[in-house]
């Protein structure tokens, strides 16, 4: 796993795990490329409703929040959509 990986998967962990209700169920995978760094994270499906807001306006700001981290870092951070929602 590469810095830049390391750092948005950790952006993204330390945006999210505030407000779910299992932290430890959230999953975030990362993989880069040329001048992006695709983030892909997957939740419990009693938080998935908590992570993309109502009618997904928190997943939009939080997408918006990973592409200005990403700015700093002069890679785009690309928030996936989220997926393989497990648990309940």
């Amino acid at each position: 796993m590469t810095r830049l990986e390391s750092t948005a998967i950790a952006y993204f962990k330390t945006t999210v795990e505030s407000f779910i209700a299992y932290p430890g169920d959230l999953k975030v995978t990362a993989m880069e490329g040329e001048d992006w760094v695709t983030v892909r994270p997957s939740c419990n499906s009693l938080d998935f409703g908590r992570i993309i807001g109502g009618g997904g306006k928190l997943y939009v700001m939080i997408s918006m929040l990973m592409e200005l981290a990403g700015g700093k870092a002069r890679k785009k951070f690309v928030l996936q959509r989220l997926a393989n929602v497990h648990g309940p």
